[in-house]
């Protein structure tokens, strides 16, 4: 059946217009209400207790002033801490300057202390060395057989008594035993007897037949040199030469050269006694012990050349003060 549609009422216009007013007023009324609750809402306060539990609120409003305030903290922190930095940096320089000089002054007292160590250390080694040499030169005298004397001369030792004289010895004479000759023949001369004390009274043959003295000085320069090579812990004694004494009527002019001049023998002995303080060794002034008024003494000889017995026992007498 047919439903019948509700017939069509007309309202009022007036009352249409006044439930609208009515439902607007109760609108802003409405909206009013609300507005106050959001105020609420909006007004709670954000305490520090609650900013610690930030995790559960809505604190993007608030990042701005707590960026604000971080940034002056950090800022001050970070100025304390350069503060503290230089404080530090200060320190550590101090240290570093203090370290530096001490090194410097170590290594310049290092410097002068190894120096002269160094200098010391020489002077000890030379000290030992030159104390080694003195000990090895004493064993090879410890080889030796005690006081093993040679005498070696011409006609200056030619009747030398050494019956007195008590000590193993060797005698080597000949009347004209010359320098060149010996220098020529020193292991038959000499080193064939190794001798620990050598005498040598050589020259007098030489000067009294001419000899030159530079020739002489060279000669014998090579013979201690020799002995001094091949036997060096022999003592050496050279005896200075005789003097002469032409002024006697006994005096034997045949055994002097025409050459020959009296003052030749106090030029070579001054030289000859420069040569063995050269070479080290011990030189004997007979001469000063013989002499008088520049010649042989008269009681010393009987020919104005060779000595005598009384001159012998005073030659003697020289050498064996030597071995006391």
């Amino acid at each position: 059946m047919a439903r019948k549609s509700k017939p069509y009422k007309n309202l009022d216009n007036s009352r249409v217009i006044k439930n609208k007013k009515k439902n607007t007023k109760n609108n802003f009324k409405n909206n009013l209400e609300d507005t106050r609750e959001l105020d609420n809402t909006t007004r709670i306060r954000i305490d520090e207790e609650r900013l610690n539990d930030s995790d559960s609120l809505d604190t993007s409003f608030l990042e701005g002033r707590v960026e604000k305030k971080a940034s002056k903290k950090t800022k001050d922190k970070i100025l304390k801490s350069t503060g503290d930095n230089s404080s530090i940096f200060n320190v550590l320089k101090v240290i570093t300057l203090f370290w530096l000089t001490l090194t410097i002054l170590g290594l310049c007292i290092y410097i002068v202390f190894s120096t002269g160590f160094n200098k010391s250390k020489k002077d000890v080694k030379k000290q030992a060395n030159k104390n080694e040499t003195v000990e090895k030169e004493k064993q090879e005298k410890e080889k030796m057989i005690d006081d093993n004397v040679l005498f070696l001369g011409d006609y200056s030792l030619t009747d030398l008594n050494l019956d007195e004289f008590y000590y193993p010895k060797v005698f080597m004479n000949e009347k004209d035993y010359s320098l060149d000759k010996i220098k020529d023949d020193l292991n038959n001369k000499i080193y064939i007897y190794n001798p620990s004390i050598l005498f040598i009274s050589l020259g007098n043959y030489d000067i009294t037949n001419g000899g030159s003295i530079d020739e002489m000085i060279d000669n014998y320069k090579e013979i201690i040199n020799g002995v001094k090579n091949n036997r060096p812990y022999c003592d050496i004694y050279v005896l200075s030469l005789l003097p002469i004494n032409d002024s006697i009527e006994e005096f034997n002019s045949d055994l002097i050269k025409e050459e020959f001049e009296a003052n030749d023998i106090s030029t070579f002995n001054s030289q000859l006694k420069r040569l063995c303080d050269e070479l080290k060794v011990n030189y004997l002034d007979v001469y000063k012990e013989l002499v008088v008024d520049d010649k042989l003494n008269d009681d010393y000889t009987d020919d104005g050349v060779n000595l005598n017995e009384d001159g012998y026992k005073r030659l003697f007498k020289i050498i064996r003060k030597v071995m006391e």
